[in-house]
């Protein structure tokens, strides 16, 4: 089954999708580094370009040649940690997604955003793009996807408002959270060799402070975000057991965010946390992406 994707970032959906069954007619993304980390991890239909700019055409268009149309919307206006613009945030693309869905007509659309999206300040707003899409003849689903209980080692709750088309909605399941399978920071980075495959430690002292504390070795990671030196509430810091507190390596953030090791990091410190922080876990991406395409097969 055949994929377009938009806003791909550095390649968390675009994975998660591959894996689930699904392969890229086209990949958009409008960030020359992260073009490249995707075309080093062989998602070679990567483009440059933005969104709001992308036009299908519908005079090739093949009847259900696209069956799905997937990315993750940029979520900053809508994010606790923004400027809380909303939908009149310059970056909002929402009306792009809707316009896009339109031309496609893929048989489902799965799109990734803030939580945010669901609360008081921004819901109305979410409604009116529910209702956009119901117009098409699609059902949608507005999960608020806690991402530790899909078996991910870090608190990450995200907005994954998912849509299929009328006719194939009634074979859809949402994919059950098993609380069991909750994993820790020290389970999935204790046996990570240092200096070995972008294991390497950062050079700034990291700091603490109230408001400012670091994760824990024995429970899930705070959230990983974009954000470099001084991130908001020392999301992207360890305290490990002798107390001494740093901040994780590229390849720790890696696989809290569930990349695989072979996974192509980009070169610098600061690119790399920028790209893992907007980033979508692949396995949580997958077992949705799956639940999908079960329904739309």
């Amino acid at each position: 089954m055949q994929c377009i994707e938009l806003c791909a970032g550095m390649g968390g959906m675009a994975l998660g999708l591959n894996n689930a069954g699904f392969s890229h007619a086209l990949c958009l993304e409008n960030n020359e580094k992260c073009i490249k980390t995707l075309k080093n991890n062989g998602i070679h239909n990567a483009v440059l370009q933005d969104v709001c700019k992308f036009e299908y055409d519908t005079s090739e268009k093949k009847n259900d040649e696209i069956h799905l149309v997937a990315g993750g919307v940029p979520c900053q206006g809508f994010s606790n940690a923004g400027l809380h613009m909303g939908e009149h945030d310059p970056r909002n693309l929402w009306n792009d997604a809707i316009r896009i869905v339109r031309d496609v007509n893929p048989r489902a659309f799965f799109f990734e955003n803030a939580q945010s999206m669901l609360g008081p300040k921004h819901l109305n707003y979410l409604n009116e793009i529910v209702t956009a899409f119901e117009s098409m003849n699609y059902r949608v689903w507005k999960h608020k996807v806690d991402m530790s209980l899909y078996g991910c080692p870090q608190k990450r709750v995200r907005l994954f408002l998912i849509g299929i088309r009328s006719e194939f909605a009634h074979k859809y399941d949402k994919p059950i959270t098993n609380p069991k399978h909750t994993k820790t920071v020290r389970m999935v980075i204790s046996d990570l060799v240092p200096f070995e495959n972008d294991h390497v430690f950062h050079t700034a002292r990291a700091c603490v402070y109230k408001g400012h504390t670091p994760s824990v070795l024995d429970k899930p990671s705070k959230t990983i975000v974009a954000g470099t030196h001084g991130c908001g509430g020392g999301t992207n810091t360890i305290q490990l057991d002798d107390g001494s507190v740093r901040y994780y390596t590229p390849r720790e953030m890696a696989r809290i965010q569930m990349f695989p090791d072979t996974f192509v990091l980009p070169t610098t410190w600061t690119d790399t946390v920028k790209q893992l922080g907007n980033a979508v876990p692949p396995p949580v991406v997958c077992m949705f992406a799956k639940a999908i395409r079960h329904a739309i097969e």
